[in-house]
């Protein structure tokens, strides 16, 4: 009968045994297909795959810069409204008591204010554009009786056909 464990003696039989030959894989009667090169259609066709993804992110290289651009100058954009604003609000009322009040100054590519037409890329005109009503029956006294409506256009010189239009509401005497 046969035991369930192996013996030590049968455990060391078993280590020394002699292993099958086996032949060595430099043979030369080797055969192609045990290779592991790339076949020169796998190469081209990795070729043609990588040439149409880069053809297809370099078509959209276009639209990305000119939407990084576009952003970039309604960024400009609002911080010349938003110090053109804040410097219109805490101006004194009587300057724009005249109706036909217009001022015109220019920024630079970053939205700094320049004396120099030349390096300007922006042109701002702020204009009186109408008289605004306070609202009736709000029980507050106002310090002025009336408001005025203010349009600021500003004109990109690189995008000439476009102005864009804010408006802005001020105190007047």
């Amino acid at each position: 009968m046969r035991s369930l464990f192996p013996t030590i003696s049968g455990l060391w039989q078993n280590q020394h045994k002699s292993l099958p030959y086996r032949k060595s894989r430099k043979s030369t009667d080797q055969s192609r297909t045990h290779r592991s090169a790339f076949s020169l259609v796998e190469i081209v066709i990795a070729l043609g795959i990588v040439a149409f993804t880069f053809s297809t992110l370099l078509a959209l290289l276009p639209v990305g810069l000119k939407t990084f651009k576009d952003a970039a100058d309604t960024a400009i954009e609002a911080g010349i409204v938003q110090r053109t604003v804040n410097d219109l609000q805490q101006s004194s009322f009587t300057l724009f008591d005249d109706p036909a009040y217009i001022k015109s100054f220019y920024c630079d590519d970053q939205g700094q204010i320049t004396e120099d037409p030349s390096l300007a890329i922006y042109t701002i005109t702020v204009s009186r554009y109408r008289d605004t009503s306070l609202p009736v029956g709000s029980g507050v006294e106002p310090l002025s009786s009336t408001l005025a409506t203010l349009r600021i256009a500003i004109v990109n010189r690189t995008r000439s056909t476009a102005t864009n239009l804010y408006s802005a509401v001020v105190a007047v005497r």
